[in-house]
């Protein structure tokens, strides 16, 4: 105990000092969400202004009485991840309960610093917050919904998937990104008393919960300035984003008028805004990043708002509610199975990091199986496997606990490509072959129904090509593309190009937000690193606007798409992706004529110590490939089709005399030009081939 308490000591200490010198403030997004839903409902305007005076009466009526029940709140995380570090940790929720709890208690030690002005109206607010046990279908929870979706990257209203029943359970997501480099925001209580109820509840970045990482104690009181929002407190200058920037007002009586702080001043340098008057610096509402406390007046105005029906707030705490969530009997749950990789798409012979990541209870024993891996099983939590083939591998996992058991299988979960690759550039994808097309891997990580598919038909090019059937899909859903791999060692000057077309159902710029991003990988698809080419909004939307479900016609003009590939990205194995992030009032989306082209060498500049000849050439029938070697070597000798495609395979094997003739017949070949591919040893070469 006395170590816990030194440890709060010395981040009180951080707190008060260190955090004075911090470049950047935290950035509360209730304000700007709040005015927007004004500008939407008008009307809600004027009923805001109605509550706010119940809330001031109340105050008035209740302001110092003691000896009131103590409110449990039920309270659901709905952490919203890409399988990244903001898949937050069952402990760094818990941790954040306790802080909540501190914080909302007068528990945490810190008030120990409240300046003399404010220590005798410290708040002991009187809330508890309780993980549910019980989730809206009665089913066992930990409290943690754990929900994978490209949303986590779009962070606003449309993130908050899954909201429970906002008259039992308070609503808390978490995300990786937000728009306008907020940190969180919430709602207060009449601005979603009506159609809005879905958003009720807060949203925050996953790296302000709690005090551990990828968080920190300087960030974790975060979720308590939200929970003020929450339960109708503004910010002590009043409800605007814009500390320092004018003296204002929160409507409550015991907190002074203020300017607002982004740093902790020194107390003799508080009374800004009213001559002899300190400011209330150290309240969870300021920016200060030295809050400590609520005051008196704030605590009744929060009770007013769980003491009114307005959004339900009265009915959280009722002990029927808190029978229904569980949280009256804590539980353990059955574990269920689950669990991710960052590498779905490797190169043979490489390793996959399994992470555990397992639902509503927590595993005491993992069995996992993998079909053609190395190891097959495995009872680590989070093993590490190897994959000697190419091929496509299910993964299964099992884990226990004592209330339990419980499997998850996904099937072709892990895709390894071989060593060779699929295609030789110069290539031209025109989507016309569905042997060609069936190559190309379509994503689709929401599991819904929007996607990409063949669309037979249309096309730039030709009857056939790829559409994203985007029509009505949800703001920020994404799809993806990955093409076959293209072997681009031999290639300079390479430029990749597509033809492309979309349409909107937006009738204004501002709501066209779909954009599309081609990323190249050379490892096979493990990793991507930066686009190389971004496409956004209305040049991705040369359709047009139409309420319709749109098909591109004869009439219509496609865009063209392209971007020159680094010399340095000239390898074997080489895969694209397209990754499209849908908009606001996205349509369908088309893609056709994908289009690698370069200049590929066609000499033995890539042999350095042994030479190829090919005679006669052109030929009529018959072509004599000489090679003459060093030394003894194992020789691959192949005719390809000039996009790369393997016709004959002439040889391979061994040839252990200095100089060998491999004869190569025309067959039923016709007359063209035709790639010869050596290899010897570890080195290979292009050589042009014509036939008459």
């Amino acid at each position: 105990m006395k170590i816990h308490q030194l440890k709060q000591y010395v981040v009180i200490l951080f707190m008060l000092w260190s955090v004075e010198g911090m470049s950047q403030h935290f950035n509360c997004g209730t304000p700007a969400a709040q005015q927007e839903i004004y500008n939407t409902y008008p009307d809600l305007i004027h009923q805001q202004e109605l509550y706010d005076n119940f809330i001031r009466d109340y105050v008035l009526q209740h302001y110092g009485q003691t000896g009131r029940t103590q409110l449990i709140i039920p309270v659901v995380f709905h952490i919203i991840h890409d399988y990244g570090v903001e898949n937050l940790p069952d402990e760094n929720i818990h941790d954040q309960m306790e802080i909540l709890n501190r914080d909302f208690n007068r528990l945490n030690l810190d008030t120990a610093n409240v300046i003399p002005e404010f220590k005798s109206i410290v708040a002991d607010i009187g809330i508890e917050f309780r993980l549910a046990q019980i989730d809206p279908q009665g089913n066992c929870t930990n409290g943690i919904d754990r929900i994978a979706s490209p949303l986590t990257y779009l962070g606003n209203d449309a993130a908050k998937l899954n909201p429970w029943d906002r008259r039992k359970y308070l609503n808390i997501w978490t995300v990786r990104r937000m728009a306008n480099g907020v940190a969180g925001y919430a709602y207060k209580p009449m601005s979603v008393s009506g159609v809005n109820f879905p958003v009720d509840g807060i949203i925050l970045l996953h790296d302000y919960i709690g005090s551990l990482a990828p968080s920190n104690e300087t960030r974790s009181r975060a979720l308590t300035h939200e929970i003020g929002h929450w339960l109708n407190l503004s910010h002590p200058w009043g409800d605007n984003n814009n500390p320092g920037q004018g003296c204002g007002d929160d409507g409550i009586a015991d907190t002074p008028l203020t300017r607002g702080w982004t740093t902790c001043p020194v107390p003799a340098n508080s009374a800004i805004c009213t001559p002899g008057i300190k400011e209330n610096y150290q309240n969870f509402m300021d920016y200060s990043y030295c809050s400590v406390m609520f005051t008196e007046g704030q605590k009744q105005a929060m009770l007013a708002a769980l003491s009114s029906d307005v959004s339900h707030r009265n009915n959280l705490w009722t002990n029927e509610t808190l029978i229904q969530t569980g949280v009256l009997n804590p539980q353990s749950c059955i574990a269920q199975a689950d669990f991710y990789t960052n590498s779905r798409y490797i190169c043979n012979g490489s390793s996959v990091s399994f992470m555990d990541n397992s639902l509503r209870g927590t595993p005491t024993s993992w069995s996992w199986s993998f079909p053609g891996g190395s190891p097959s099983s495995s009872t680590a939590q989070n093993p590490v496997v190897s994959y000697a083939n190419p091929g496509s591998y299910s993964v299964s996992l099992t884990v226990s606990n004592a209330q339990g058991t419980s499997t998850h299988t996904l099937q072709n979960y892990i895709y390894v490509s071989p060593d060779w690759s699929d295609l030789l550039g110069n290539y031209n994808e025109t989507f016309e072959n569905p042997q060609n097309t069936e190559r190309w891997m379509m994503l689709n990580p929401s599991q819904n129904t929007k996607k990409w598919q063949v669309a037979n038909n249309v096309g730039y090019s030709g009857s056939s090509c790829l559409m994203l059937s985007g029509f009505y899909q949800g703001e920020g859903d994404v799809d993806e593309l990955i093409s076959p791999s293209y072997d681009l060692r031999y290639m300079s000057s390479i430029n990749v190009s597509f033809k492309f077309i979309g349409a909107s159902m937006s009738t204004n710029l501002s709501g066209m937000r779909d954009s599309l991003n081609v990323f190249v990988s050379t490892d096979c698809g493990r990793n991507w690193g930066a686009p190389r080419l971004t496409i956004k909004r209305a040049t991705l939307i040369k359709g047009g606007q139409t309420n319709s479900f749109f098909v591109p016609d004869a009439g219509d003009t496609w865009n063209h798409g392209t971007f020159t590939l680094p010399s340095s990205l000239a390898q074997e194995n080489v895969r694209f992706r397209f990754r499209y992030t849908s908009g606001r009032m996205t349509n369908n989306f088309f893609l056709d004529d994908f289009n690698v082209s370069g200049v590929l060498s066609v000499d033995e500049s890539n042999l350095s110590e042994n030479s190829v000849g090919v005679f006669p050439n052109p030929i009529n029938d018959l072509a004599n490939i000489k090679l003459m070697l060093k030394e003894p070597a194992m020789v691959a000798v192949d005719l390809l089709d000039i996009t790369g495609r393997q016709l004959v395979p002439v040889f391979e094997g061994m040839q252990t005399v200095s100089t060998q003739v491999y004869p190569l017949r025309r067959q039923n070949l016709s007359a063209g030009v035709y790639l010869l591919r050596v290899t010897i040893g570890e080195e290979t070469s292009f050589h042009k081939l014509v036939m008459e």
